[in-house]
């Protein structure tokens, strides 16, 4: 018995499934339109199968084992992949970061491809292994794994996917179990998941090869940076199309670097060098549009219907969250449950851990430090003492970053407008949604508003974007008046 939409129960249901397969079993979802009418004849059919069973004398057989649940651990996987050379896959969350982190596996012996974009053969078959009660990016990703074992190029003795897994109440932490199943269903067992929990990944990969976190946290930090140059620039081009020219040139060229162990700072330079040859026109101001949400859906063009293009069509310019961002707040709170826990050398390994990387970054972006509008950006702590008048400070997880740095955005006046990101029932998106009314109170003439995807027609999502930049745009009127 669960509640209408309930996060865990998506997930659940499935090894109830399985654990009862072929035997009778019940399962009620209660919500404020059940009539008892209604579930008591729904326990009457469930009582006569039973005895009908009983008649028959049919047994059910369990086949979840803890094994298949719990799988191999991230090193055990990670250490198989460099010595027997299978390929990793990973999935096409974007063309932004996605490829620099293939030419950092790549760099360090392993022998990673990224899968081919999500399409509709991929929701196609998610549907079918998933029972569409779980978050969209659970369903979108798992469409993406089960599309590519249907591929003629895909060979299950020698490959492994990549599925990064999480701590806490996101339903991240049963999407590897989950998709270890259905490979299980598909007749693969023998494909493997290397799923590196979120909070300690640069920790773990290290203790696989020393040079792979650092070569990793490279691809993620100089991607962030060309992103945000990316998206400062292209709204305000003169000649069209070179931004987008340029961007694809310098992705190039950091995953040339990466991949050969090249200098980072000077490509850096370099890359910095090509933008100031684009041409721009910053005469007309235009609305910026802050973004927070959910990890996964804000990053994946398919799944969100390509937004940010949107976005940028209607007129704006897109201020999208980094992905650092969540790496720093995966370590911040792993760090606070260590001093709570007393893990005094863990805890340090993680402090120093966390100070490399906000080293490395700022070496990064240090040569884009006078070119990006919006750089430097607040610390997790800052993040969480912003979010402290709208979120209870135990929340430590993608609700108080975003709230946090929604308000940080409108205070600084960087952005007009706040979209919030989520998957349909999200369990951190939906909190995020109902702060957002608070803060829209205390801002009441900036544009915020919640996009929810399910992956079924966004017949609507235009026109409401419509309404919303027109709000936007009379932000930007209002401030130029003044």
């Amino acid at each position: 018995m669960g509640n209408f939409r309930c996060g865990p129960d998506s997930f659940l249901s499935h090894f109830v499934h399985e654990e009862m397969a072929g035997k009778p079993y019940l399962e009620l979802e209660i919500d404020e339109h059940s009539a008892d009418a209604g579930i008591m004849t729904r326990i009457e059919a469930f009582l006569d199968s039973i005895r009908f069973l009983r008649k028959q004398g049919a047994e059910g057989k369990t086949i979840i084992t803890k094994e298949l649940i719990l799988g191999k651990t991230p090193g055990e996987v990670a250490e198989n992949v460099l010595k027997t050379g299978k390929t990793l896959y990973l999935p096409p969350v974007n063309n932004d970061h996605v490829f620099a982190l293939e030419a950092a596996f790549r760099a360090n012996g392993i022998n990673a491809k990224v899968l081919p974009e999500t399409d509709v053969e991929s929701l196609m078959w998610a549907r079918k292994y998933t029972n569409n009660k779980e978050c969209y990016p659970y369903i979108v990703i798992t469409g993406d794994i089960v599309r590519a074992t249907k591929q003629e190029w895909f060979d299950p003795d020698n490959s492994t996917f990549f599925m990064p897994a999480g701590n806490g109440v996101c339903r991240l932490n049963h999407y590897e179990s989950m998709q270890r199943q259905v490979l299980h269903n598909l007749g693969l067992p023998q494909v493997e998941l290397y799923a590196p929990t979120a909070e300690k990944a640069l920790i773990d990969m290290g203790r696989v090869n020393l040079r792979l976190p650092i070569d990793c946290w490279t691809a993620i930090a100089a991607s962030d940076c060309l992103f945000s140059a990316y998206r400062q620039t292209k709204p305000y081009e003169v000649i069209k199309g070179k931004t987008e020219r340029v961007y694809e040139h310098v992705k190039k060229m950091l995953c040339e670097t990466i991949l050969n162990h090249g200098n980072i700072h000077n490509t850096m330079k370099l890359a910095r060098r090509e933008f100031d040859t684009i041409e721009v026109d910053k005469s007309i101001k235009k609305p910026r549009i802050g973004i927070i949400g959910e990890f996964y859906l804000r990053w994946h063009p398919y799944s969100n219907n390509n937004i940010f293009e949107l976005i940028e069509r209607l007129g704006g310019e897109v201020v999208a969250p980094s992905v650092g961002e969540n790496m720093y707040h995966f370590n911040h709170t792993m760090m606070d449950d260590t001093k709570r826990k007393k893990k005094r050398l863990y805890w340090l390994e993680l402090f120093l851990s966390g100070r490399w990387q906000k080293f490395h970054e700022h070496n990064i972006y240090k040569p884009f430090a006078d070119f990006l509008e919006i750089y430097p950006e607040p610390s997790v702590q800052e993040l969480e003492d912003l979010a402290a008048p709208y979120a209870n400070e135990i929340i430590e997880n993608e609700i108080t970053i975003s709230i946090g740095k929604a308000r940080w955005l409108l205070e600084t006046k960087q952005v007009c407008g706040i979209i919030n990101l989520i998957p349909f029932t999200c369990l951190l998106g939906t909190p995020i949604a109902a702060m957002l009314k608070r803060l829209k109170e205390d801002y009441p003439d900036a544009a915020i508003t919640t996009f929810k995807f399910d992956g079924g027609a966004e017949v609507n999502i235009l026109t409401r974007l419509e309404a919303f930049m027109h709000q936007a745009h009379q932000y930007v009127d209002q401030q130029l008046t003044f």
